[in-house]
């Protein structure tokens, strides 16, 4: 049906309301009337005062919409470009099926939006959907039919109900407290993104997501400065950030189909990653995004773990489930990384013969170092020791000790160099 131009114009007259409530009549006047693309494109030239772009996105319609203008002054202010934006995108993909594989992600933020065009769910290649700071109160259930959906911010929106369906989404801390029951009944969730809420505990029913791939928990205490801190300093810094460690769950590490983890691990003390236990594998596996048992360099750790101890924890547990880094590893330089005590999967380095472990906090060396058979090189200068372990004796391999900077005594090192004359001693 072709609709006469006093019809166009008042669906025109609607579409350029100030009011969105008008907007969104007019929106769904012209879905029930117009079936035609010829006649879709003579409103819409007619509304922008400007033809349908030649290769139609959110963008290029966007702009159209931004260049609007009658006798100098823009008709449209940007909320409303956004959403008609939107909406001309969903109603020109019913005739053009290169729109629906190439609209992967629509920005509609700031909208002012109080309801979802429906239209929206025809772009069913939508990949990101960017709804934060409207006012929705409610989500429409076809939100959970967009299959390849894996981003849905909605945070800033009044919500007060979701959707059982939904696959994605994106909450923020207040929704966090008002929605948490509901979330947890999501059992369609594939991706949750919790970044912005200031999490302290994720309780035990996360594990109610079955589904879930993607679990994004970030928070916002910035790292500690280490540099220059005694011992004493040290120790008392991570008891704090022990005190201020969120709590996960260890069922979270039992979803079958988690494949991506993402913290802000500056909150995390090894004290918690150590009574990851058996965990420690799947924790590591979803940050680093691979299998950590195929690593041929642990260089990839200190990108992903904040701390030094964190990534010097990280290589303990790898060497375990990884020969090649055991075979391969010959040399470790762990100067300066704030240790106060080593790593105990460093055992698993059959071929170390070099370990440099100067400048750190280490109190004590451990008996397992007797467990390096080819060690010959043990550097421990500037570390607070103070009493020499007995069984340097059973060491006969080492060739090389340096001890400079430590704390130990005339009478000790008078000991030592009659302990082991075979080696090379620097005080």
């Amino acid at each position: 049906m072709t609709l006469t131009q006093e019809q166009l114009n008042k669906l025109i007259d609607l579409l350029c309301s100030k009011d969105q409530d008008f907007v969104q009549q007019g929106m769904i006047l012209t879905e029930t009337l117009i079936y035609d693309e010829s006649d879709f494109f003579g409103l819409f030239k007619d509304l922008t005062t400007q033809p349908v772009p030649q290769t139609p996105s959110f963008q290029t319609i966007q702009q159209t919409f931004q260049r609007a203008q009658i006798d100098g002054i823009a008709i449209f202010e940007r909320a409303t470009q956004n959403l008609l934006s939107c909406w001309c995108l969903g109603m020109l993909a019913q005739w053009n099926t290169a729109i629906i594989l190439e609209t992967t992600t629509v920005d509609l933020s700031d909208s002012q939006l109080h309801t979802l065009p429906s239209i929206l769910q025809r772009l069913t290649q939508l990949q990101s959907l960017d709804l934060h700071r409207n006012h929705l109160q409610h989500l429409p259930t076809w939100l959970g039919d967009l299959a390849d959906l894996r981003e849905l911010n909605v945070s800033k929106n009044p919500l007060r109900s979701l959707p059982n369906n939904l696959r994605t989404i994106r909450i923020d801390q207040d929704q966090w407290t008002n929605l948490q029951t509901e979330l947890w009944s999501l059992h369609s969730l594939r991706h949750l993104n919790l970044q912005d809420c200031v999490i302290k505990h994720l309780p035990w029913t996360i594990q109610n997501l079955t589904e879930l791939r993607t679990l994004l928990v970030a928070h916002n205490t910035p790292p500690p400065r280490r540099e220059h801190l005694s011992t004493v300093q040290l120790l008392q810094l991570q008891k704090e950030a022990l005190q201020k460690c969120a709590y996960l769950p260890y069922s979270l590490f039992d979803l079958p189909h988690l494949e991506k983890l993402e913290l802000r691990l500056f909150t995390y003390s090894i004290d918690w990653l150590e009574r990851l236990e058996h965990h420690s594998k799947t924790f590591i596996d979803l940050m680093l995004q691979t299998d950590s048992g195929t690593l041929e360099s642990i260089s990839v750790l200190e990108d992903v773990f904040p701390t030094s101890e964190q990534a010097l924890w990280a290589l303990g547990e790898i060497v375990q489930w990884n020969p090649y880094l055991q075979s391969s590893i010959s040399e470790l330089d762990l100067t300066g990384t704030h240790m106060l005590e080593l790593p105990k999967g460093i055992t698993y380095l059959h071929n170390l013969s070099h370990l440099n472990l100067s400048n750190n906090h280490l109190g004590k060396l451990p008996e397992w170092l007797m467990d390096l058979p080819l060690l010959k090189v043990l550097i421990v200068s500037d570390n607070p020791i103070s009493v020499l372990p007995t069984f340097f004796e059973e060491m006969t391999h080492l060739e090389e000790i340096h001890l400079d900077g430590t704390q130990i005594d005339i009478e000790n090192r008078l000991w030592l160099e009659a302990l082991m004359s075979h080696c090379d001693l620097y005080f």
